[in-house]
């Protein structure tokens, strides 16, 4: 990792020039969190924020006496902005000293504040002071200050950014990981590729039926083919569309999952007029049997009143307006809207993973809605063979990054060719002590 020797600066602050940025390390006290000086215009306080957040970090966070004298030290006797500002909806909020609060989410648990401060006074005709700032270039001490930091006596000249995620879990700073090449960056935002997915948006909306509403824990939307789609089968037009999501199309094997469904999905869909145009589910006759797509017991029916008359071997709800069921033939576009449904567990830990992904739980880089490590051997990280995945393994896999070569390829988890982001992912979503 980078190392750089910080000088302190007590003279008249001068132009800043582009800074490198540094580590705190551990073992000289510090968290391994990275920081830079950067100069600032003039500007509003959340505007500083955003640039912050914008390069993958935070305006820094001072929570101890010591990283206090290691930011003003980086400062090099500018007048700087951190992350600390007075949060009027926080418990205890009250002026001038109660309620102060880091952007970064960090407890409040020390502050440095010169003798009679925070104080609130006006400025200009302005009154409110709402963020902190050294007290002046020389002092260790803070000062509130106004949050349109031009309004400021003293010019706020740059703001100190810090980095201190670790997205991955590794219990190392991802930015330092990136500055030394052990993690992928492409798109150079400071966050790891790897971590850059955590956490999707639907590709619809969607509903779930929930446990505690005695569901199934599942995921479902109401969908409608494109207009210019003219398939050869519509109904395997729709499977097909569900598959590439990691889904299906809905089984809804019982009188309840059928009314959840009803009442939830299908109002999602803008109603299609005429009868045999209602929304397709994941029932099929083959062999002159009814069965699910999914292999579930088929125990329930919710057949319109004749039904099935064998118009064909899909099924659908037979119309918006009638939502029982028909069977009608997929070669005609009696129907061209669906139901899909999320049911999946491949980890088996009694939660479906499209709803992990959806969160960030689970890891899916490939953007398939199913997750990375689905088919992956419990014990596939454990590559020292001792029955527990741990340090060894990540420093052999960490050592391997890059291109696959025959002595390593039981390292390249997820088989793509590559050691890299996802087979982290993968060891680290194993780690600790395994069973084949």
């Amino acid at each position: 990792m980078k190392t750089a020797t910080i000088v302190i600066t007590l003279a008249v602050s001068s132009p800043i020039a582009a800074q490198v940025p540094v580590e705190w390390p551990v073992a000289a006290g510090g968290n391994g969190h990275w920081y830079v000086l950067q100069a600032q215009p003039n500007g509003r306080f959340w505007e500083l924020v955003s640039r912050a957040e914008a390069q993958g970090g935070h305006l820094v966070s001072i929570t101890s006496a010591t990283e206090n004298e290691f930011v003003r030290a980086l400062s090099m006797g500018h007048n700087v902005h951190f992350g600390a500002f007075h949060d009027q909806g926080a418990p205890g909020f009250s002026e001038p000293a109660s309620g102060w609060t880091w952007v970064s989410g960090e407890p409040w648990t020390w502050s440095g504040w010169c003798s009679n401060q925070p104080d609130d006074a006006s400025w200009g005709g302005y009154q409110g002071q709402e963020v902190a700032r050294f007290n002046t270039s020389t002092a260790t001490c803070w000062d509130d200050a106004h949050s349109l930091v031009q309004l400021e006596s003293i010019a706020i000249e740059a703001t100190v950014i810090e980095w201190s995620a670790d997205c991955n879990g590794d219990g190392v700073v991802d930015f330092g990981q990136i500055q030394a090449g052990v993690l992928a960056d492409v798109d150079s935002n400071n966050i790891p590729d790897c971590c850059a997915s955590a956490g999707r948006e639907p590709p619809f909306p969607i509903v779930q039926w929930t446990v505690t509403a005695g569901g199934n824990g599942h995921y479902y939307a109401g969908v409608q083919l494109p207009a210019d789609v003219t398939p050869a089968n519509w109904w395997d037009e729709a499977q097909a569309r569900c598959e590439a999501l990691g889904g299906h199309l809905a089984t809804p094997t019982s009188s309840s999952e059928n009314s959840f469904i009803i009442s939830q999905a299908v109002p999602q869909i803008s109603p299609v007029s005429g009868l045999g145009r209602g929304p397709m589910i994941g029932g099929r006759r083959e062999g002159g049997v009814w069965r699910w797509i999914t292999g579930e017991p088929w125990t329930f029916t919710g057949w319109c009143g004749p039904e099935p008359t064998g118009d064909g071997n899909n099924l659908q709800y037979w119309a918006f307006s009638a939502l029982c069921w028909n069977d009608f033939p997929g070669t005609v576009a009696y129907s061209n809207t669906y139901i899909i449904e999320w049911s999946a567990d491949c980890n088996g830990d009694g939660l479906v993973d499209f709803g992990q992904i959806l969160d960030g739980t689970i890891v899916d880089q490939d953007g398939d809605w199913i997750p990375d490590d689905c088919g992956i051997p419990p014990c596939a990280a454990d590559v020292t063979g001792n029955g527990v995945v741990d340090g060894g393994d990540l420093g052999l896999l960490i050592s391997a990054w890059g291109e696959v070569a025959n002595s390593t390829a039981n390292l390249d988890l997820d088989g793509d060719g590559d050691i890299g982001c996802i087979d982290l992912a993968h060891l680290l979503a194993q780690w600790g002590a395994c069973s084949p």
